[in-house]
């Protein structure tokens, strides 16, 4: 239960920028699609799942690197105290993140 508690406490610094740029990313590709088909007379919708989806996998990904790589790296020696090495965290951000990944596109 405390790795558990740990991990929430190391993702919650990436989940909220991860996500509004993942809903960004969705309207933006959203409404470029639109501007591209606007004259076919096609029905398209204003959010892409899709792009929000991967959007969300990889800036998740990235926001770790800036966050926890080059602004707090002394951090990782918060989280290597409590049993969480580097290579654990980069994994679990990964996992967590495959998981909302698919979420986003079930939905």
């Amino acid at each position: 239960m405390k790795i558990i508690i740990t991990l929430l406490t190391f993702y919650k610094k990436l989940i909220i920028p991860a996500s509004i740029t993942a809903v960004l990313n969705g309207y933006s590709f959203g409404y470029i699609a639109v501007l591209t088909r606007a004259d076919k007379g096609e029905s398209i919708s204003l959010f892409s799942t899709g792009a929000a989806a991967v959007s969300y996998l990889i800036f998740s990904l990235a926001f770790q690197y800036f966050v926890y790589e080059c602004k707090n790296a002394n951090e990782y020696y918060f989280y290597y105290n409590l049993g969480l090495n580097k290579t654990l965290l980069w994994i679990s951000n990964l996992t967590i993140s495959l998981i909302i990944t698919a979420l986003i596109l079930t939905i």
